[in-house]
């Protein structure tokens, strides 16, 4: 109908926090404690905002359709949380109540009575809401302008060029997405070709590509599309953005947690200390490890064929990394 535009004029989750980044990334590692924090929910996966949002990248759906049910869904989220419907009790997924070490929390939500006691509680509480995404944050225009100023701070868990490669290509995420049932990203149609909806823009040169020429093309082309996005956010939306490093937060998790917590508002507790004994926090890392992703990748470059221009590309986004969060953290 002409004239009509959906709203959400109501709102429910008023502290929002993005956990996003690339597969591998450790956004698993840094999730859990978020969440430990005195005023943090279980984080939450809801595969729904990345849809919305590459949708509304592509123009797909309009801004006010779009927007509206991601300020539906997330106010759904957080008021479902508190009751404990829809929460994940398996206990081998990384993500369930039980994980996460909040089983016996959640489990006494499910007895509680639902209604508007729920919704004052949430007003008294402030709850932290924790969405973790994938890899979305070139195409987050959607999240800023929906939340505004819900949205406390948007989290971008980053690593070394050379370990998110490992994962995409050992994933074999480039034969999987649009084949694979069991695999759940979206796929685009381009004049009559099917996409992976991170290759669209690109569709001409990634078909070209062999299966080890594709990962690598596909982690430089995340992170170019990080920087853009980065440059395109208003100074305001900027300072909501806060990336961490593998390489600083494995090995030093309180500096960075206690930051965090600090801008939230929010206080550390036992739980904290807990979650970080049961995932083995902090970690050391292998100094060489670097060094041996290197002489790996430089050998598989070879023997597969990648052509010289990628790899060039590809290091160069290595050494960038490098610069900007690795040197930079020590």
């Amino acid at each position: 109908m002409r004239g009509v535009r959906m709203i959400r004029p109501q709102e429910l989750a008023r502290d929002i926090v993005v956990i996003d980044g690339m597969s591998c990334a450790g956004k698993s590692f840094v999730a859990p404690l978020l969440s430990s924090l005195d005023r943090g929910e279980l984080w939450t996966i809801n595969h729904l905002y990345e849809y919305l949002c590459t949708m509304y990248h592509y123009g797909r759906m309009s801004l006010d359709a779009a927007s509206t049910l991601v300020q539906l869904y997330a106010d759904l989220d957080l008021y479902n949380l508190r009751v404990g419907r829809n929460t994940n009790f398996r206990r081998s997924d990384i993500s369930s109540a039980h994980f996460n070490l909040q089983g016996t929390r959640y489990h006494a939500r499910t007895r509680l009575k639902d209604g508007d006691g729920i919704v004052r509680e949430i007003f008294r509480a402030r709850p932290i809401l924790f969405l973790m995404t994938h890899y979305i944050f070139g195409q987050s225009d959607l999240l800023f302008k929906a939340f505004g100023s819900r949205l406390k701070f948007y989290l971008i868990v980053v690593r070394h060029p050379l370990d998110l490669l490992e994962s995409w290509y050992k994933g074999n995420w480039d034969c999987r997405v649009g084949s694979d049932p069991r695999e759940f990203q979206l796929c685009c149609a381009v004049k009559g070709q099917k996409a992976p909806w991170f290759a669209t823009p690109w569709l001409r040169q990634y078909r070209r590509l062999n299966r080890l020429e594709k990962s690598v093309a596909t982690v430089v082309w995340f992170q170019k599309e990080f920087k853009r996005q980065w440059k395109r956010l208003s100074p305001e939306e900027r300072r909501k953005v806060i990336f961490l490093p593998f390489e600083k937060v494995a090995p030093d998790p309180v500096t960075a947690l206690c930051g965090i917590a600090k801008k939230l508002g929010a206080k550390i507790t036992p739980l904290t200390g807990r979650v970080m004994k049961k995932f083995c926090m902090p970690r050391n890392l292998d100094p060489e490890h670097i060094s041996l992703q290197y002489r790996k990748f430089s050998n598989a470059f070879k023997l597969r064929g990648v052509r010289r221009g990628i790899a060039d590309e590809f290091w160069k986004t290595c050494e960038h990394y490098e610069i900007t969060h690795i040197q930079e953290s020590r």
